[in-house]
């Protein structure tokens, strides 16, 4: 509530006792010095709105931020804070006054500025604040961008180069994306995977698996992988001594004229392909691989009235992955490069399996809620929590987990996701964000160098 004088105070007062007693009103209030008594609020403080851009990066310097609001006058100041206290890390050097609805501020992002949301404030020259709630974040996302519409990145390999798929129009475009350079539209579809020199893409477009490839000069090629005539679903590529391998899965023609999925994988080059596919397991309806290593050996799941995660040895063997008690739906999404670790979903629950000294998969839980989907030679699983948003957890070495969530582009209003990682000296993982202000959700790569380490 507003202060109000203490002359004035009294006279409502009186006006409030002499109205109940008379039952006949009051007319204006005098003061004193016989002014009319004005019991309107005090002026309110500003209002702040967006910031813009709305993310920056560790050792960023110098980066101009446009605050937008309301209420902002000459001679006011921005900060940047975390629970309510300015943060030293985020450096002000300026604040300069564009409008009542406008300011820029200049400022310094320190190489060990935590990773986290912050506050945006603006304090006036009559000392009156507002607070953005979590208008800025300080991210080790790297935007890669969009063909125009929403965009996700499913996969990136050790060089940095990045692959999925953007809506263009109402349509879904298959991407690719070098490091540092933009977009390559590979046409309809969607790219799951790339192979470790970039030169190859694999995913599919209307229902059938398809392989792009890339020229020395830059241009791609796509072909049809083989498959049964019924389409099929290559998710994964692996980079293996005598060339390339694909897993994912098969449509077969079955009963009544449905079609039921198999598991696959494809051995070799540009339109060379051999296809082998894999029984269903038994109980089961159909399968599907979602993981393939250079050793050939792979995960998935098979579904019938449940979904049971499966992995795949290098022979084509497979065995049932267990389950977390009191869970019988599970699903195996990624497997290391050493085949020795799995990540998956049991139940609700995130989890991870790992083979023990005797060959055995032991089921660990990563998380109460979520999904692990991909996981690195490094030990870094990625997936979702319980805070549905990108998440990452390392594996250390005395058994336990340490988590952190990926925070994105600085939208405020929804969560990142992430779909892939890989093995490069600083791991990179690569999923989708959104900025602050912005409708369109866009291609993001995050680099783990110290995302576990605050």
């Amino acid at each position: 509530m507003s202060r109000v004088s203490a002359p004035r105070f009294r006279a409502l007062v009186i006006c409030g006792v002499l109205a109940a007693a008379l039952a006949s009103g009051c007319g204006p209030v005098t003061d004193p010095a016989g002014d009319t008594a004005d019991f309107a609020r005090a002026p309110a403080g500003p209002t702040v709105t967006s910031a813009l851009p709305s993310y920056a990066h560790q050792g960023d310097a110098v980066v101009d931020v446009r605050i937008l609001g309301a209420g902002f006058d000459q001679g006011s100041a921005a900060s940047w804070e975390r629970g309510g206290i300015a943060d030293p890390k985020v450096r002000v050097r300026s604040t300069r006054f564009v409008s009542s609805t406008e300011l820029v501020a200049t400022i310094d992002v320190a190489s060990d500025a935590a990773i986290a949301l912050y506050d945006v404030a603006v304090i006036t020259s009559t000392r009156k604040k507002g607070i953005g709630m979590e208008m800025f974040t300080v991210t080790t996302a790297q935007s890669i961008g969009t063909l125009g519409g929403n965009t996700l990145a499913r996969a990136v390999n050790d060089h940095g180069a990045v692959v999925g798929y953007s809506m263009v129009g109402s349509s879904q475009h298959a991407f690719f994306a070098g490091p540092g350079a933009a977009m390559d539209d590979l046409g309809p579809g969607q790219a799951y995977d790339l192979d470790a020199a970039g030169g190859t893409v694999v995913g599919w477009t209307g229902g059938e698996g398809m392989v792009w490839t890339r020229a020395s000069g830059g241009s791609w090629t796509s072909s049809r992988l083989p498959d049964n005539g019924v389409g099929s679903r290559p998710t994964a590529i692996a980079t293996t001594a005598s060339g390339i391998l694909i897993g994912g899965g098969v449509n077969v023609p079955a009963a009544r004229n449905k079609t039921s999925g198999r598991a696959a994988l494809w051995r070799g080059s540009g339109a060379d392909w051999t296809l082998q596919l894999y029984p269903v397991p038994a109980g089961f309806n159909s399968a599907g691989i979602e993981d393939v290593n250079a050793h050939g050996q792979a995960v998935g799941s098979a579904s019938g009235t449940y979904s049971q995660a499966y992995y795949w040895d290098a022979y084509g063997v497979e065995t049932a992955l267990p389950s977390l008690a009191g869970d019988q739906t599970t699903y195996a999404n990624g497997i290391d490069s050493s085949g020795t670790i799995i990540a998956g979903q049991s139940g609700s629950r995130a989890v991870y399996w790992k083979k023990n000294a005797a060959g055995q998969w032991l089921v660990i839980v990563l998380e109460s809620c979520g999904r692990g989907i991909e996981v690195n030679s490094r030990g870094m699983i990625v997936g979702w929590g319980c805070e549905s948003q990108a998440t990452v957890w390392l594996l250390n070495a005395n058994g336990t987990v340490t988590r952190r969530l990926l925070v994105g582009l600085g939208s405020n209003t929804e969560e990142p996701g992430v779909e892939g990682i890989n093995d490069a000296e600083i791991p990179q993982a690569a999923g989708s964000g959104k900025q602050q202000g912005s409708s369109t959700r866009e291609g993001v790569i995050w680099n783990l160098s110290g995302a576990l380490a605050q």
